[in-house]
């Protein structure tokens, strides 16, 4: 009998501590974060969701790109030569794939256009609906 305690015991507290980790430690929250994105959300409810300045930023054609980091042990790292933050790409397979982050578009008019996370999904979200991948070099030519 007491051993049926202790392992249920045990198995309560193995079971809140999962459940701690897993609401209460960075990727659970950055998680969180990535999944309140929508299409369409304003550039000022991007910011404030995720409450600091994206880790990286760039333009491509119409398209403003920031890049946020999970900061996860294996996070990527933005590779030596990667052109200054606010660079203008004018190759969509140029724009950095660095491992963890996730990446998101705003259009002219400043509205979320498309956003992933890369290696991390396994779709990039945009207007038009969604594509298998976890790169902006997937996105059908004209949407950013």
């Amino acid at each position: 009998m007491k051993r049926t305690r202790l392992v249920i015991c045990c198995s309560v507290v193995l079971l809140g501590g999962l459940i701690f980790g897993w609401t209460q430690l960075p990727g659970g929250r950055f998680l969180r974060l990535y999944r309140q994105l929508r299409i369409g959300m304003p550039v000022s409810e991007v910011q404030t969701l995720f409450g600091v300045e994206p880790d990286y930023h760039c333009r491509f054609g119409r398209s403003v790109i920031w890049y946020y980091a999970h900061h996860g042990r294996f996070t990527g790292k933005f590779p030596a030569g990667t052109p200054d933050a606010g660079s203008l790409y004018r190759d969509v397979t140029k724009l950095p794939d660095v491992y963890d982050h996730v990446q998101i578009a705003f259009d002219e008019t400043g509205n979320l256009a498309a956003y992933t996370w890369i290696g991390e999904t396994f779709t990039v979200e945009y207007l038009g609906g969604s594509v298998r991948g976890t790169h902006f070099k997937l996105l059908p030519p004209g949407v950013l």
